[in-house]
């Protein structure tokens, strides 16, 4: 599973499934329903949201393991 993040390579096990799993939150039925009915989206400002999300969460997974690494 977690091996299924390629846009994360070199970054540990742990966190590359932590991101995974992330993404795939992001990225499910629940989430497009609650941003098409909660925030009232359309279907193209929900795709954009998401999109933003998850790139977003994969640009910043560098500096948060580096966090990580300095916090032990």
């Amino acid at each position: 599973r977690s091996s299924d993040l390629n846009a994360a390579p070199g970054l540990p096990a742990p966190v590359r499934e932590q991101a995974a799993a992330a993404v795939q939150v992001l990225y499910s039925a629940v989430s497009w329903e609650l941003l098409r009915e909660f925030w009232d989206m359309d279907a193209a400002a929900a795709a954009d949201t998401i999109e933003l999300a998850i790139r977003s969460l994969l640009s910043g997974l560098p500096h948060a393991t580096s966090q990580q690494s300095r916090q032990e």
